[in-house]
């Protein structure tokens, strides 16, 4: 293969292997990520959002419970209270589309 290379000019890289090279060492591996490092993230962006479509003052105990799930590092819990969160908000959406069309 390097002698074609050499006699049409065309370039080329050569790359000595062993027998236990593997394709992450050319293309990277993937980094290991905490579940932490993908849900903190989310829970602000979370609670303003959800701020600015319900009351503040009946859903205290809910974000309280976002805020609890988050800092004991309850993941599972975290994003089953962000899910139903966003379940309510299509809901609400859906009954407001309803009501639109009626007019």
């Amino acid at each position: 293969i390097q002698e074609l290379a050499r006699l049409t000019g065309a370039p080329l890289t050569v790359v000595n292997l062993s027998n236990q090279s593997e394709s992450a060492d050319f293309l990277g591996g993937f980094k290991p990520v905490s579940s932490r490092h993908l849900c903190l993230p989310l829970v602000p962006k979370f609670h303003n959002a959800f701020m600015k479509t319900f009351p503040s003052s009946s859903n205290a105990e809910f974000l309280t419970r976002i805020a609890r799930y988050a800092e004991k590092r309850k993941w599972s819990h975290l994003l089953h209270a962000f899910r139903a969160g966003v379940e309510r908000v299509a809901v609400l959406a859906e009954a407001a589309a309803e009501s639109s069309k009626k007019r």
